[in-house]
């Protein structure tokens, strides 16, 4: 699966509406360039969305963005998604159907290295 929103999907966890394991990645607004920044997300969101078990955010959270599975259009200049117009959850299999330069930018950007043969590279856009 891939999620266009941080602070939405991992909440989708928290609830026990997804399994972290079937996160492929997550395209996302934020920008977080350091460590200290995304302490700050993490912490916001666990407090305002995560509150049903923030620890349990806050750990996915961490092991997403130590898996570089966490996307950032906005650290490499482009505008985040417009989630009004999106579903919050894409199938990775189905995912080139909703095509668009965000999520392109995401693709070209990612290290094939990251997905440990998920299959998502047999789509061959990089």
């Amino acid at each position: 699966m891939i999620g266009y929103s941080l602070s939405l999907c991992i909440k989708d966890v928290v609830e026990g509406k997804v399994n972290p394991n079937d996160i492929t990645m997550l395209i996302v607004g934020t920008k977080c360039e350091s460590e200290f920044d995304w302490s700050t997300v993490i912490k916001a969101y666990a407090n305002r969305y995560w509150s049903a078990d923030p620890h349990l955010g806050i750990g996915t959270t961490w092991r997403l963005v130590h898996a570089g599975k966490i996307i950032q259009p906005r650290v490499w200049g482009l505008t985040a998604q417009n989630l009004s117009t999106y579903n919050r959850w894409a199938d990775a299999d189905m995912v080139m159907l909703h095509y668009n330069d965000f999520i392109k930018a995401a693709l070209i950007y990612v290290r094939k290295e990251d997905f440990d043969d998920e299959g998502l590279w047999e789509w061959e856009v990089c």
